[in-house]
This record gives structure tokens, sequence and C-alpha cells, in this order.
């Protein structure tokens, strides 16, 4: 299954590009900037082809780094994302350290997050390129399901168990 990641300018979620993250789990990018316009579709792309990449001039005697900070400086809020009739569990992701760094979810079966009772997973690690942007991670597989609960993974950032008996809606 595919990951799907969307950019959000005011709060407005807009598809902007599709990540090739396995298990069952979508992502969207709010973009807080003053300079984002309100309703449009971002469809830039750095060479790379990676969203929200800071370009940083380089002296000429620095050599060129890919290097991400050690930590991302992830703070995390598990909540439900909420798309037509559905609730998917989520979370609300920002960072204080912009950078690329590995992702992970898992997700289980009751409220305590007991590894013996894992229903999902997704992101299995892979690097994504985390900007000066909120970002909304859900689960797809298991719509309107509050006896669930969830850990999420930036970098070496690691979230509380989210009960999603008790979580709010998303930003």
């Amino acid at each position: 299954m595919t990951i799907h990641r969307v950019a959000c300018a005011s709060c407005l979620l807009l598809v902007s590009a599709l990540l090739g993250l396995a298990g069952c789990g979508s992502v969207a990018r709010l973009d807080n900037s003053p300079a984002s316009p309100t309703h449009s579709q971002s469809n830039t792309s750095s060479p790379s082809g990676r969203y929200g990449m800071l370009a940083v001039p380089l002296r000429p005697q620095e050599p060129a780094s890919d290097v991400s900070p050690a930590d991302a400086g992830a703070k995390f809020l598990g909540c439900w994302y909420k798309q037509g009739h559905k609730h998917y569990q989520g979370v609300y992701i920002t960072v204080t350290n912009p950078g690329e760094y590995p992702f992970n979810a898992d997700l289980y079966y009751g409220t305590t997050c007991d590894p013996n009772t894992q229903a999902d997973q997704f992101g299995y690690g892979q690097e994504i390129d985390f900007g000066g942007f909120g970002y909304i991670f859900w689960f797809t597989a298991f719509a309107n399901k509050p006896d669930m609960s969830a850990i999420w993974q930036v970098g070496s950032d690691t979230s509380e168990c989210v009960d999603y008996k008790t979580a709010p809606l998303c930003p």
C-alpha cells in the first residue's frame, strides 16, 4: 500500500505527491508559512524530488553535506484524522531541527501499546525529509476503531503511547 503526502495551507489538505512507504498509512504536510498561498496545490520540488527541503548556500571551502542533525526535536500530538465520514488513528508531528529522519509507526489493539498486540505498521525506518512544517500521519486500515493505540517515531524521538479512546481531532 502507498502513503499519500498532502500539502496544507491554512489547514486545507491538498494532495501533492505519493511516497512509496510500505504499510497502511498516510501523511499530510501542514504549511504554516505566511508566504504560502492559501488555496493552491504545492507542485514544486527540489532537484532531488523531495518536498520541504531547505536550500542553504555553501561557502566554497565547505564540502556539501546531506547529514541531518542527530535529534529532530520532534513533538507528537496523537489525534484522529477525519476524512469524509471516517476517522483514522493519527498523529500531528512538528520538528525543531528540519532534516531527513527515519520514520516508523506502530498501531496496537487495545489502549496500552502492548507489543504482543501489534495490528499494523508503516514507515519501517524510511527516510522522510521533515521541513519547517507540521505533518499529520495516519493509519488507513482501522478506521473508526477507538480501542487502539500507537507509537510514532521520527529519528531518535519516540512518542508516548497514544490512546485513541481519549485522543482529540487533528488540527
